[in-house]
């Protein structure tokens, strides 16, 4: 009987997994253990390791309180009205040879890694006070197990002493292969229809297969999306694109019937256009060989707005493209931003000058023309032809100008990286 309980909750370590870890994210957990707190990394940084794959996100889950957690950690504050979560930052050593990235990131500081840390969740319970749920109410490991959504997220590992620890089974569905919600299906899909996204990122990202009941209760439940909040469906599908799991969540989507529930004129759009779905999968696919690392999001959803519209100009699909900028709250200034990678695609067929000598003349900054150079690259990869010729053409003055911004590493301010601008005289 010990055996078999100490079987359940254990996994094996992949040999070499510590490289997996970040130093970092090692040092918090150090730090909270050693002042006496119960620590651990949880959910998808210790799914990734079983896997045997990096992981670029490592959440911690401790005994320790919001307040308690903050005066251990340096450079960490509290957020949250909901749940409060403790966030610690920290900085990020930057890439020493940017010269060989294509479509490198440039920053004026040091990138920053964020680690957020939370204290063991319970069951929320009524405030009579306040007349309202309160979330901040905390429990012990296995409670904080229960509250999670998959059980390939709810595995808790000590990277001091090698230990995972599993409540819910999630070793075991790790080694089948089987994406499986903790609890009542329904009831959880019902309670947050964005895990129905979740569901399928992950099932497709980690070669996972959806456990029947799983899959049944998210048929049954899909019509929850339409009411879901905007900015959360937005990070979810910015998530699939930066994945690269594009063309299989988004091709399993469609096969669900699920693009109806989050914009019923871009599904309509796929079934009188399916050669629009094709070029959508086909981007998916380049993307994926080629994923976009930069913060700034034109670029994406570019792609998903239908490239033949921006880049031709034409009205066909307006409706469809409209809706699905409000469904996935896209801001002003990315619209201005895709509009203008259309703009700069068409500059780029129209203009004879040769070289680098486009690029620095050019009156947008260099986050847009490396957007406008990505998108060229990704269409032609895709299969489109001018896109693909355009690329030829352009590709190795890109790489000049490229090069060039990368020496000075900071983030231009103007077309061309040595521009200089005019110091303001101070008032009299």
């Amino acid at each position: 009987m010990i055996f078999s309980l100490f079987k359940r909750k254990t996994a094996k370590l992949p040999k070499g997994y510590q490289e997996l870890i970040s130093p970092d994210a090692m040092n918090i957990v150090s730090t909270l253990k050693e002042a006496g707190f119960e620590t651990y990394l949880v959910g998808g940084c210790v799914r990734d390791i079983l896997l045997k794959r990096p992981s670029k996100d490592f959440d911690i889950a401790t005994s320790a309180g919001p307040e308690q957690v903050k005066k251990l950690l340096h450079r960490s504050q509290i957020i949250g009205r909901r749940f409060k979560i403790v966030v610690a930052r920290r900085r990020l050593k930057p890439s020493s040879d940017l010269k060989r990235e294509l479509f490198p990131v440039f920053h004026d500081r040091p990138p920053i890694e964020e680690f957020q840390i939370t204290t063991f969740r319970s069951k929320p319970a009524w405030d009579e006070e306040a007349q309202k749920m309160n979330e901040n109410v905390y429990g012990s490991a296995k409670e904080d197990a229960y509250r999670r959504d998959f059980t390939i997220n709810a595995l808790f590992m000590d990277p001091t002493n090698s230990k995972v620890v599993d409540y819910v089974g999630g070793s075991k569905d790790i080694e089948a292969r089987l994406l499986r919600v903790i609890g009542d299906p329904r009831e959880r899909f019902k309670e947050d229809s964005i895990r129905i996204l979740r569901a399928l990122r992950f099932a497709k990202r980690n070669d996972l297969k959806l456990e029947s009941d799983t899959k049944k209760a998210l048929l049954e439940q899909m019509t929850y999306l339409r009411d879901a909040k905007k900015e959360r469906i937005r990070e979810e599908i910015l998530k699939i694109w930066r994945e690269g799991v594009q063309a299989e969540t988004f091709q399993e989507m469609k096969t669900l019937g699920l693009w109806k529930h989050l914009s019923p004129l871009y599904a309509r759009n796929f079934e009188t256009h399916k050669e629009d779905f094709k070029k959508l999968l086909s981007v998916g696919k380049a993307v994926s060989k080629t994923p976009w690392n930069n913060p700034r999001l034109a670029a994406p959803f570019f792609f998903l707005m239908a490239p033949d519209f921006f880049l031709g100009g034409s009205k066909k699909g307006k409706s469809h493209i409209d809706e699905l900028i409000a469904k996935l709250n896209v801001s002003k200034k990315e619209y201005e931003d895709m509009q203008a990678i259309r703009e700069n695609i068409q500059r780029l067929g129209n203009d004879r000058t040769k070289g680098a000598r486009f690029f620095r003349k050019h009156p947008r900054s260099y986050e847009i023309i490396s957007q406008s150079m990505y998108v060229l690259k990704i269409l032609g990869d895709a299969g489109d032809k001018h896109c693909s010729k355009l690329w030829k053409k352009w590709e190795r003055p890109w790489v000049v100008y490229k090069n060039e911004c990368a020496t000075l590493f900071g983030k231009p301010r103007g077309g061309h990286p040595r521009r200089r601008t005019r110091k303001r005289r101070p008032p009299r």
